[in-house]
């Protein structure tokens, strides 16, 4: 069988010696094992199923053409001699990544932001390059994503029993893969920032904006909200039991920011359509007494461009 990418690929004719088994679950095995020729440590997966090398190639040959540095590396399929096995089986040959898993990871320190965001960074860089490249993960979990001693992350084991092509799905089924991927990412955001050292205040109004992020950009968007509030807490530490204490008006300082992060302006509609007041008579009362506390505050302020009538006001954040 001829290498899936003879520009990286190693040759079928290398040798692999295992060296042990690492993992294995309902689907199949891993194992490190020696790829001699390069004196490597490479990665073999064995799936627990009647694949053949076609089927095994079939899986990998998309994997092989993604070069992401948030993506585990797939090298080749070959034949592999698997001695606890006692026959050969065709495997895919993966780069073997040093590491500790993120779901090991929950039971020590907490991180610091930094690492919080850096792990989350890297997971959604990673699978929008995915969904970019017409591929989907299928099965993030705390398990299959490692973190690297220099805090960046790597995503392994992507499901080889599932049709990860989204080229291959119908539009519903396509949407649904793309977003069974998003709801994962949400769930690992939601661990990593929950063991984190992020200010409670952030963390309340974060939750909820990630509950209604519905794509990878916008999952993206609401980390950089995160970090520009922590810096805005570093400046004005007293900002945090003293001005966010009310909900609302974190929720109309967030709201102000990825609005002027979009190329737009916070208005009094804009922030009653966020607090689901639109079609409430009170709504723009409401609203109103939250934006004056904000400004009074100091977390927004006027828009100077704006229209002179409170009605069409716009207003920008504060940035300390």
């Amino acid at each position: 069988m001829e290498p899936i990418d003879d520009q990286s690929s190693p040759s079928v004719d290398d040798t692999i010696e295992i060296c042990e088994r690492v993992d294995s679950g309902l689907y199949g095995s891993v194992y490190r094992a020696i790829q001699k020729p390069f004196g490597r440590q490479v990665a073999v997966k064995i799936i627990k199923t009647d694949l053949k090398a076609a089927d095994a190639l079939s899986h990998a040959a998309p994997l092989a053409r993604i070069n992401h540095p948030s993506i585990v590396t797939v090298y080749t399929v070959q034949e592999v001699y698997i001695p606890e096995l006692g026959r050969t089986v065709p495997a895919i040959i993966m780069e073997w990544v040093h590491g500790e898993t993120f779901g090991k990871r929950l039971s020590g320190d907490k991180f610091k932001l930094a690492e919080a965001v850096l792990l989350c960074r890297d997971l959604l860089d990673g699978i929008y390059h995915l969904h970019a490249n017409g591929l989907c993960h299928g099965d993030l979990h705390p398990g299959n994503i490692i973190i690297l001693p220099n805090g960046h992350v790597k995503v392994i084991d992507i499901d080889a029993n599932k049709e990860i092509s989204l080229a291959r799905l119908s539009a519903l089924s396509r949407e649904g893969a793309k977003s069974s991927d998003v709801d994962y990412c949400r769930g690992i955001i939601f661990k990593a920032l929950r063991h984190s050292d992020v200010p409670l205040s952030i963390l309340s109004d974060c939750e909820t904006a990630l509950q209604e992020a519905s794509s990878i950009v916008s999952l993206q968007k609401e980390i950089d909200l995160v970090v520009l509030q922590a810096q805005y807490l570093d400046v004005n530490p007293v900002v945090e039991d003293k001005v966010f204490k009310s909900a609302r008006i974190r929720a109309c300082y967030q709201h102000c920011v990825l609005q002027y992060l979009g190329g737009k302006r916070m208005s009094n509609q804009s922030l009653r359509e966020r607090f689901g007041l639109i079609n409430i008579g009170s709504g723009s009362a409401t609203t109103s007494q939250v934006i004056a506390a904000a400004k009074d505050a100091k977390l927004i302020k006027s828009d100077d461009d704006g229209a002179g009538s409170l009605r069409y006001a716009r207003y920008l954040p504060c940035w300390g």
